[in-house]
């Protein structure tokens, strides 16, 4: 018989139980009936021919139980008693199975929770039609460890004209929509804008209406139509159905409103809640400020992500040869046709196709190594748990001993009683396991929103099959752990000894902790390493907290703002300045307003200029990488940031006139690289390599983070509206407050729409806020590695207490002995503590060993600090012996208060 014809049988006999009984029972009463007509033919009578039929076949008791067996169910029916003996027996005792399945709710609970969003960052496929065989395009060049993942409209009608080895290409950017409705702004909606085969191509499921269509797209400025997301659907029309065929305003666009996505779908991205979708031939009127792109021809517009599907029985492989040779032709075409700057910074790029089933994700590169880090933390949670339920379980056996033992005595086998004991503690553990599943769910959204602030939805983080099957399989295998070596070591006791009076007494002489003192040994070490890591963790978090940007940002509200026309700044200039000069006017003129300028950055957000230059007087040396960060401002820009001038002169108005000399302020870094200090860099001069304009030095700023906050601070120079080289004229307004700044949002959004009404604006963020949103990473980690060093120092002081109080309770006659030779209860006292605390020591010296050995694994996630911080070392060696100590001290105080004659009397 094949394995799946067993198998098969198995199920079939489980389901048809009954009447698999029923047959069992016709066929047996069947034999005896025929046995009983054949003696009946030889003269016999029916009584006696049917009771020589039953003595001949054997008892029907017997041959049901073999039909039984053969089928798999008296097994079923054993495991059943085993797990009914195993419930009664914890009920009888209710505190050991509630700290057993606390200890085991907190290890897979934090497993569980962890890898709920390892999953949904790292594994979870989008919810589309077929997510294999989607692709990624990626733009990668020799030594790029990461590939662009924007291309132009121009490449992407490229290949999705000429690709055969794809079924079809699509693309999406994203886009902020200002939302007007019934009289009512919603000012900062998050969109997209996608190619009318978008839904068709990922397969995406409609809750509401249509998808956008490849009609919707076919031509620029035509197909005003949107598709609305299930959670904006909800929030803004209350799940209306008569919201389909409404029309609202996006930009000031009016666009008709035709389906809504389905509830599971957000979007490509990983993280991401677009709220609305629109066709990319809606560009030129929504994004109205940067021009029409998909109507210019250039290749080096990089702004679009092509996600393509792959055609049936065409490899990843294939795919990517044929697109990477349709791109250089492509390239190697327009290198001929336009040989300019950007030309020249593209190098010799080729394309690569990305597995795209788990969608588009910074959020996966931000968290891929945090994530991964903190799963390991929750799985030595988790050792740590099962080293406390196998100490209480070793305990339980050593006073079950009679009960075993009496079991050995009337016939039970040992695997009999291996496999009693190991049903008891996987009841255990599932027990703990759907607790700690319900600590994951409950804890999904919280975690989420500690990755994507303010858009936890975007994550869909509640637990999906895949976490309910880890779930279920880290439980199995934490009760199989735990479990053995109990149930092992018990089914291997000598029966005689351990039914003879006394025997317990003798036993408890040992002096040792025996296995439960190793396991608390252990369980020690693994907290040692868990506290080193988030002492780390946490110390890296302060450094950043507490890092000096060079900036108030406490005070200070920004505001990124794109006028029409600012795309193209050199053609629209005039009427840019009018917009920006009479924001600042008006925002300046704000009670509570105590300075107010524009950059073309945000600060923080790193998105600066980056050419080279040359320096009149400096000589490079050899590989000097000579690049510079630049950025365009206004005046008053420093003082809107509370950055101070160490040297010269912040701009005027009359500096950024395209008549006036062309001056530039720089950072004390750019001062002291090249031109040997602040003072010495005054009225000093370079030039830009990228048009050759050369610039004065007016004035030297203090070092500020205006990019990420671990980066080091770059050499900056700061240039006029006017004089800075980009064709970029978005500028973002910067407003310092004399108090909270957030009071001052809703007013200045309001000026700058009253100055342009079409004006589009991105979310007004505090610096604080931005600095918060930078540390995401970190805080998620310090918190959680926080959270489970918490768990593990309060896991291993409860084995140590429990394993030390149960020895003490077993030596009671030995320590009554020693009193009652003269030792004082001092003494008595000490001794028991330093055995206690010997076995932590050992183990917390392992831990230390350890954390040397693993810690340089964090290392690129520290700041200010090295791997070996001697202060995070100390500090969890020093909690881990206080709280030993702790839960040693009250078994201690125990044993040296044992009554010698109480003690005797009672053995």
């Amino acid at each position: 018989m094949t394995l799946l014809s067993r198998v098969r049988s198995f199920v079939r006999a489980i389901i048809f139980r009954r009447r698999l009984e029923r047959e069992i029972e016709a066929d047996l009463q069947f034999h005896v009936a025929e046995r009983a007509d054949d003696l009946m033919s030889r003269g016999l009578t029916r009584t006696e021919a049917e009771r020589r039929a039953r003595e001949e076949l054997g008892e029907p008791i017997r041959w049901k139980e073999e039909g039984r067996e053969a089928f798999g169910l008296r097994m079923l029916d054993d495991l059943r008693g085993d797990a009914v003996y195993a419930l009664r027996w914890l009920r009888r005792s209710p505190a050991f199975a509630a700290a057993a399945v606390l200890s085991v709710a907190l290890g897979v609970g934090a497993n569980a929770a962890v890898f709920n969003l390892l999953n949904v960052v790292l594994l979870r496929s989008l919810p589309v039609a077929d997510p294999r065989q989607l692709v990624v395009f990626g733009m990668s060049s020799a030594g790029d460890a990461n590939p662009g993942t924007f291309f132009s409209y121009r490449m992407f009608q490229t290949f999705r004209e000429q690709s055969r080895t794809l079924t079809g290409t699509t693309a999406s950017s994203g886009i902020r929509f200002s939302v007007q409705l019934d009289q009512q702004d919603d000012p900062a909606v998050t969109g997209q804008m996608v190619s009318g085969n978008y839904y068709a191509i990922l397969g995406v499921p409609m809750a509401l209406g249509r998808p956008i269509l490849p009609a919707d797209d076919a031509v620029p400025g035509s197909g005003a139509v949107a598709v609305l997301s299930y959670g904006y659907w909800q929030r803004r029309f209350g799940g209306d159905a008569h919201a389909i065929g409404r029309r609202i305003a996006l930009n000031g666009v009016p666009c008709t409103i035709v389906g809504v996505s389905a509830p599971e779908f957000f979007v490509t991205h990983v993280g991401d809640a677009v709220d609305v979708t629109v066709p990319l031939s809606m560009q030129p009127q929504v994004m109205s400020e940067q021009g029409g792109r998909i109507q210019g021809n250039g290749v080096f517009d990089f702004w679009l992500e092509l996600i393509g599907r792959l055609a049936p029985g065409v490899s990843g492989a294939q795919a990517s040869a044929e697109v990477d040779g349709i791109f250089q032709r492509s390239l190697a075409d327009e290198m001929l046709r336009q040989a300019g700057p950007k030309a020249a910074l593209l190098g010799h790029p080729r394309i690569v196709l990305e597995p795209g089933g788990r969608g588009l994700s910074e959020l996966r590169r931000r968290f891929a190594r945090p994530l991964s880090v903190l799963m390991g933390a929750a799985a030595l949670v988790l050792l740590i748990a099962c080293a406390n339920v196998a100490n209480l379980l070793l305990a339980r056996a050593a006073a079950r001993r009679r009960e075993i033992a009496v079991r050995v005595s009337l016939g039970a086998s040992r695997a009999r009683l291996v496999r009693q004991l190991l049903t008891e503690s996987l009841l255990l553990a599932l027990i703990g396991g759907a607790a700690g599943l319900i600590v994951a769910v409950w804890s999904s959204r919280t975690l989420a929103a500690l990755l994507v602030e303010g858009s936890a939805g975007a994550l869909a983080a509640r637990p999906d099959g895949i976490v309910l099957t880890f779930t279920f399989a880290v439980t199995i295998a934490t009760g199989l752990l735990f479990g053995i070596a109990p149930a092992f070591g018990s089914s291997q006791m000598d029966a005689n000894a351990a039914l003879k009076d006394g025997s317990a007494s003798v036993t408890a002489t040992g002096r040792r902790l025996g296995m439960g003192g190793a396991l608390v040994a252990a369980q020690v070490a693994i907290s040692v390493v868990l506290l080193v890591f988030a002492a780390l963790f946490v110390r890296t978090l302060v450094n950043l907290r507490t890092l000096d940007l060079g900036l108030d940002q406490e005070h200070v509200l920004t505001l990124r703002l794109q006028p029409p026309g600012s795309n193209q700044k050199r053609l629209n200039e005039a009427r840019l300045r009018r917009v920006y000069g009479s924001l600042l006017e008006r925002v300046r003129a704000v009670p509570g307003v105590r300075a107010a300028s524009l950059a073309g950055s945000t600060p923080l957000a790193g998105d600066t200029l980056n050419p080279a230059i040359a320096v009149a007087g400096y000589v490079p040396r050899a590989g000097e990488d000579m690049h510079v960060r630049l950025m365009q401002i206004y005046p008053d820009y420093f003082a809107s940031l509370g950055v101070p001038l160490l040297a010269g002169r912040e701009f005027t108005a009359a500096d950024d006139s395209p008549r006036a000399p062309r001056l530039a302020v720089i950072n004390e870094t750019m001062a002291r690289r090249f031109f040997g200090g602040s003072a010495a860099a005054i009225g000093r001069s370079f030039g830009l390599s990228l048009n050759g304009w050369g610039f004065q030095i007016a004035g030297v700023a203090r070092d500020s983070r205006e990019r990420a906050l671990r980066d080091e601070v770059p050499p900056l120079a700061y240039a006029t509206f006017a004089h800075t080289p980009t064709g970029r004229g978005q500028m973002t307004l910067v407003v310092r407050a004399t108090a909270d700044p957030r009071g001052l949002a809703a007013t200045v959004r309001q000026l700058a729409r009253e100055v342009e009404p079409a004006m589009v604006m991105l979310p007004v963020e505090t610096l604080a806020d931005r600095v918060q949103d930078a540390t995401r990473q970190e805080r998620l980690v310090a918190l959680l590695s926080s959270l489970f060093g918490t768990v593990a120092l309060t896991l291993a002081a409860l084995g140590l207490y429990g394993v030390l109080a149960y020895a003490v309770a077993r030596r009671r006659t030995e320590f009554g002995i020693r009193i009652a030779l003269g030792e004082t209860p001092g003494r008595l006292e000490r001794a028991v503590l330093g055995e206690s605390l010997l076995v932590a020591g050992a183990g917390m010296l392992a831990g230390i060993v350890a954390a040397f050995a693993v810690v340089r694994l964090v290392n690129r996630m520290l700041f200010g600090l090295a791997p070996l911080d001697p202060v995070s070392f100390g500090a969890a060696a020093a909690l881990m012996l206080a709280v030993a100590a702790a839960a040693a001290w009250l078994p201690a105080r125990h044993a040296a208060r044992v009554d010698p004659i109480v003690a005797l009397r009672r053995d």
